[in-house]
């Protein structure tokens, strides 16, 4: 079996107490593996440190012990094997739909001038926002910008794509479409995934292995491999297995507690 393509060993996060000297403990003993070309999800209560586990594998913030390693390199601060998607899709105001993709591709050195032009063109087909590409944000909808988002992200073709509750501002039936428009994308990409929500059957939806944190300081408590194969349809949500790995799911979150924040 091939290397992982994200390895987090022990992995202890502390940010400085707004009330004492002693810092406060947010991630503690962390650890998880995600294969490659899977989705990995995370799920736990509001504070547990979710995105500060995705922060840290996108080399955005600094961890106090433990490693990361991505595409078999060690993490110490952002680098090209990660492309991140957050919950607000962040577009850049004075540029177009193409403009906003191509500041994606921009920041990577290894991506020619000449391939920029192609590449955004193509994500933006991906994501169904072609004849799209003159627009501002201001002129589409909410859903249809975190289109330009992921095609952003997208573009760039990174080993890994780590994504922070991209879905989580959107009303339902836009959710569920842009649900899946990324199982599509995962699909056509072969893409690495790390997915971060609060949203149970969300995580069923899509991951292929669904992890569980504790609360504060978060830890992953529990792993769950998905029970249906590589393609994700919506008849999956009418399966038995759906229902009873939603249950298992919602019964382990209910005995987790949320901490008051130090």
């Amino acid at each position: 079996m091939a290397d992982p393509i994200v390895r987090v060993d022990d992995l202890v996060v502390s940010f400085p107490s707004r009330t004492s000297k002693r810092p406060v403990e947010v991630i503690s003993g962390a650890g998880f593996t995600v294969e490659r070309g899977s989705c990995v999800v995370i799920i736990g209560p509001s504070g547990c440190g979710k995105s500060t586990i995705l922060s840290c594998v996108a080399g955005l913030t600094p961890f106090a012990g433990g490693s990361i390693t991505v595409d078999g390199d060690l993490v110490d601060g952002p680098d090209d094997h990660s492309a991140v998607v957050f919950q607000h899709a962040s577009l850049l105001p004075w540029r177009t739909v193409l403009g906003n993709v191509e500041f994606g591709l921009e920041s990577r050195r290894q991506v020619p001038k000449k391939e920029i032009r192609r590449r955004a063109l193509e994500a933006i087909e991906a994501v169904g926002l072609a004849g799209y590409e003159d627009h501002h944000p201001h002129q589409i909808s909410g859903g249809m910008q975190q289109r330009v988002n992921l095609a952003r992200a997208f573009a760039v073709r990174a080993p890994l794509t780590l994504m922070d509750e991209p879905f989580g501002a959107l009303d339902a039936l836009t959710k569920e479409l842009m649900q899946d428009e990324l199982v599509r994308l995962m699909h056509m990409v072969s893409s690495s995934t790390v997915f971060i929500t609060h949203d149970i059957r969300e995580a069923i939806y899509l991951g292929d292995k669904i992890l569980v944190m504790s609360a504060r300081p978060g830890t992953i408590i529990a792993e769950f491999d998905s029970p249906f194969g590589a393609d994700r349809t919506r008849a999956m949500t009418e399966d038995r297995r759906f229902d009873e790995l939603e249950s298992s799911l919602r019964d382990l979150l209910g005995h987790t507690t949320e901490e008051v924040p130090a």
